[in-house]
């Protein structure tokens, strides 16, 4: 139930069930008490209604011309072959764009907004402005088509928010997730803005980004699910400090995108036949990629000096996500062995105190998916923190018998999809970095929240105020952390085209509190292997020895 100073929204909607993101955001504004869906603004135009095929072709052809309504025709052939192909290859990012909910505000009024010749822009009448001002909503989410100019953008307090799902310094306009897929960007971005009169171009109050799918209508479903997110915290923002979040830095704008040419959706289905070719033809012939671990007689800082030694994957299995730690006894490296047969991976330790790792057995093994074992000592006790989304918590396992034998120790975080948690202590407090997806989605890649305690065994780790810290598919997700006296650097993986983990960044942590985050990158050398390869997502290093993993 809402308060009595919620923040009252209104809806902009073309009317009936609202689909997809606005459903997601309706479910939101239900389950919130400092925020409330107030109206319905339903905007009636005839060519966004159901039914007069011939009425709208007709009036497409008179308006926009008979070269762009048959550009509009094919590009339509176009979407309906993907959708096919999303459907088969993604059931679950196809359903969701088919979602639907009806709005059930406390008020619905419908307008009829003028239009522009080409149908696009949409200015509402003084009436309807009069109208909607009465409803004394605070702020207004466009949740339906046309770009609006004009009165409506000042009508309330906060204005009209709206989220735009591109990268507006690289792609304005639209489809949403078709051009990224076309010209193979390796993240899809969007942001939440207040709207003016500049198309796409308003004041940003929030931007983040996803790894980029094949398909484009998959990406268009990828990344209306996860940004989705950013209006709903956006909103929370607004509620609890009775003002627009500060404006982010603003680039150039890119150019605007409009409906593809017919040459761009030929080019669009080629180059798909292509890849999906590609990749049956890898299957058939069992020449897929595959992951594996290579260990350098260096730090970090200086792999591309010396030549990295491939660790063989054991039969049947491939090798991931390597941490390396120093103890009495020797240097283990710990790493995720996937096993096909399986179909999860267990944990596995090798001894590389000498020039030859040795594969000691597996350290820890569960009834489910376990990876991303990062190991690390407190006072004189060794700990393992590894990524254990299949089960929805973060647990903490403690070595009963170093480095091969230990137990669950607690659980940090439960009923939560996280994935590759680090522990670092930090001014007195113990900080949980993970890679936190809040609907278990499957998308851990593009936000990184911050947990904090006082205790490292405590099963009660509140979390920043600012989460997500980082939404960014090109740094957010953990690839392995350094620390030493002097510097703590963190590791995020780059999402590339339809490939997780195409290469490392590396981040310097420079704070780290309960409100802010803030890490600056430093240079990170190219390894030397000898050989391509297509992707790394992990980094471990202790005094003269670092480990990563490579794709290949």
């Amino acid at each position: 139930v809402a308060t009595p100073k919620a923040l009252r929204v209104g809806l902009i909607t073309d009317g009936g069930f609202a689909s997809n993101y606005v459903a997601d955001l309706v479910d939101w504004i239900s389950r919130q008490s400092e925020v409330e869906l107030t109206a319905e603004i339903v905007q009636k135009v005839w060519f966004l209604e159901n039914g007069q095929i011939l009425k709208k072709v007709l009036f497409s052809i008179r308006r926009r011309g008979a070269l762009r309504t048959f550009r509009r025709l094919i590009f339509r052939l176009t979407s309906l072959i993907d959708q096919v192909l999303t459907k088969k290859i993604s059931p679950k990012d196809w359903a969701f764009l088919t979602n639907q909910v009806e709005v059930n505000a406390k008020r619905r009024i419908e307008v009829c907004p003028k239009f522009s010749p080409s149908g696009f822009v949409f200015e509402y009448l003084d009436d309807d402005l009069k109208r909607i001002k009465e409803l004394d909503c605070n702020v207004l989410i466009r949740c339906g088509s046309g770009i609006l100019k004009g009165g409506i953008l000042e009508v309330t307090e906060f204005g009209v928010i709206s989220l735009h799902h591109g990268d507006n310094t690289k792609f304005r306009g639209g489809p949403p997730g078709f051009w990224e897929v076309l010209f193979r960007e390796s993240q899809t971005g969007f942001i939440v803005q207040k709207l003016t009169d500049t198309l796409d171009g308003g004041v940003v109050v929030a931007r983040g980004s996803v790894g980029t799918k094949p398909l484009f209508t998959w990406n268009c479903s990828y990344v209306i699910q996860q940004s989705s997110f950013a209006i709903c915290k956006v909103l929370s923002q607004i509620a609890k400090n009775r003002e627009l979040p500060s404006p982010l830095h603003q680039d150039e704008l890119g150019p605007i995108y409009k409906l593809p040419s017919t040459f761009n959706s030929f080019r669009y289905i080629s180059s798909t036949s292509l890849l999906l070719f590609r990749k049956v033809l890898q299957r058939l012939m069992n020449s897929s990629p595959t992951w594996r671990v290579f260990i350098f007689e260096s730090n970090w800082m200086e792999i591309d000096k010396t030549r990295g030694t491939e660790i063989p994957n054991p039969k049947g299995c491939f090798s991931a996500d390597p941490f390396l730690i120093s103890s009495e006894i020797g240097e283990f490296l710990f790493v995720e062995e996937f096993s096909y047969a399986q179909k999860k991976a267990h944990i596995a330790v090798y001894d590389v105190s000498t020039s030859t790792p040795k594969r000691l057995g597996v350290a820890l093994n569960e009834n489910f998916h376990v990876s991303f074992p990062y190991v690390f000592k407190y006072k004189n006790d060794f700990y393992m923190c590894p990524e254990t989304i299949a089960s929805r918590q973060v647990r903490l396992y403690k070595a009963i018998n170093f480095p091969l034998d230990w137990e669950l120790h607690s659980i940090l975080l439960d009923d939560v999809c996280a994935a590759d948690p680090l522990i670092l202590f930090n001014d007195g407090k113990f900080w949980l970095l993970a890679n936190v997806d809040p609907k278990c989605s499957g998308d851990s890649h593009s936000m990184l929240s911050i947990f904090y305690s006082d205790n490292l065994q405590s099963n009660l780790w509140l979390q920043s105020e600012s989460n997500p810290v980082l939404f960014d598919a090109s740094c957010a997700r953990n690839g392995g952390l350094v620390c030493t006296n002097e510097f703590k650097v963190r590791f995020g993986q780059v999402q590339g085209f339809n490939l997780y983990g195409e290469r490392l960044r590396a981040f310097k942590i420079v704070k780290i509190n309960e409100v802010e985050y803030e890490e600056v990158e430093v240079p990170l050398p190219k390894p030397s292997i000898g050989s391509t390869y297509l992707g790394m997502h992990h980094l471990s290093s202790i005094g003269g020895k670092t480990v990563i993993d490579i794709f290949k």
